[in-house]
């Protein structure tokens, strides 16, 4: 038997793009959080807008970020220019 090889990985420039993921909860949470560790402006479209996931969003107010709500299921997060700070929130 032999032993794994290690893996290897190099480091890649920045990500742009768009990502179209069915709205659910676990998603919802993850969208809210990422946003806010984000640099630039997140939107967010189909976020569940569940209990819990709306307390995740109260929380990330809580830590400094900006959350607005632009209708049912839609919304922003223009996050701030350093990731270690809180940053602005919009969403749905």
């Amino acid at each position: 038997m032999h032993a794994p090889r290690p893996l290897l990985s190099r480091r890649a420039g920045p990500l742009s793009g768009t990502v179209r993921v069915p709205g659910d909860k676990s998603i919802s949470h993850r969208a809210l959080m990422f946003g806010g560790l984000a640099i630039g402006e997140t939107r967010i479209t189909g976020l569940l807008e569940g209990e819990d996931v709306l307390a995740t969003a109260a929380a990330m107010r809580a830590m400094g970020a900006t959350v607005t709500r632009d209708g049912v299921g839609r919304g922003a997060l223009p996050a701030s220019a350093s990731a270690a700070s809180p940053s602005p929130m919009r969403r749905w």
